[in-house]
């Protein structure tokens, strides 16, 4: 599974919520050390710091601290709203690098190369579950409920999507929605839940569906872009491709001249209704996955 974390330029980080990322990395490690029963932490306490260490664009927690603060909540349950969905994620890509067989991810070796199997899949499973146990901190105890089900919510769809990814479609499945459905459901799903949790956190529930939306329509975007980059890896053998890539299923459908120009145009298209989607969101609430989508806008030919 592609890393869906793309670059944030420069000009679009917000500083308020930069000042808070300290935190929330903090809060991610503190609580990966709660289960520690001994003082020497165990491999799969270790393998989970080293993943979280690695690095990343941390998208999904500067998402929530964006929102978070813009709708007015406390900074203390900013960080908590963070951290769930930054873990969660990660724990997505410690498993993920076990199903692929990856080797290096941010530049430095996976878990499972590091550590091996085993200790990988127990390290994912360490993130996932603290990514539920951080909302311990959440300062409203009534809506922790609500909370962990959207989180649950979130990985469930992943986790289906991934799954699709590898389920060779029915004759007469539509290949454009059902690659836009995998799309959404195996990133945009996660990438939502950052905005989800803190929509509801502020009482706004009602604007949860938009910001779904919102992120699956970038999720599409992205993994276009995604696949236009990657087509010559994805191709395999020329007989057996490795990949679920557009490219090669408009390929296949007989638009091979035009598969590069039909794709680059959707992903446009998918972008202007992530930013559309993202500004209606309240209190400039979606203004980090807007301004996202507008710098991949621009970038694209």
């Amino acid at each position: 599974m592609t890393e869906l974390d793309p670059k944030i330029p420069g000009n679009v980080q917000p500083k308020v919520e930069l000042n808070i990322m300290p935190e929330i990395e903090g809060l991610m490690h503190r609580t990966l050390d709660v289960c520690m029963e001994e003082k020497v932490a165990g491999p799969a306490v270790c393998a989970a710091h080293y993943h979280l260490e690695c690095g990343g664009q941390r998208i999904r927690a500067r998402i929530a601290a964006t929102a978070a603060l813009a709708l007015g909540l406390k900074v203390p349950d900013a960080v908590v709203l963070a951290a769930a969905a930054e873990l969660i994620h990660n724990a997505s890509l410690v498993h993920d690098d076990v199903v692929d067989r990856e080797e290096y991810r941010r530049g430095s070796k996976t878990v499972v190369a590091a550590y091996g199997s085993t200790v990988a899949i127990c390290a994912g499973d360490l993130l996932l579950s603290a990514a539920y146990a951080v909302l311990g901190d959440f300062s409203h105890g009534g809506q922790i409920p609500g909370l962990s089900r959207l989180i649950f919510r979130a990985a469930a769809k992943a986790a289906h999507g991934q799954c699709r990814e590898f389920v060779k479609p029915a004759k007469d499945t539509d290949l454009w929605l059902n690659y836009e459905s995998i799309a959404k459901a195996k990133s945009g799903a996660l990438l939502a839940l950052p905005l989800e949790l803190v929509l509801s956190a502020a009482g706004r529930t009602e604007c949860i569906p938009a910001a779904r939306e919102c992120a699956g329509a970038f999720a599409v975007a992205y993994q276009i872009v995604d696949d236009i980059n990657d087509l010559v890896k994805d191709r395999g053998d020329g007989v057996n491709p490795s990949c679920y890539n557009i490219l090669l299923i408009l390929e296949a459908e007989g638009n091979l001249d035009r598969a590069h120009a039909i794709a680059s145009q959707v992903a446009q298209n998918r972008l202007r209704e992530s930013i559309e989607l993202a500004g209606a969101l309240p209190n400039q609430s979606g203004r980090l996955l807007s301004d996202l989508a507008r710098d991949m806008l621009g970038r694209m030919p």
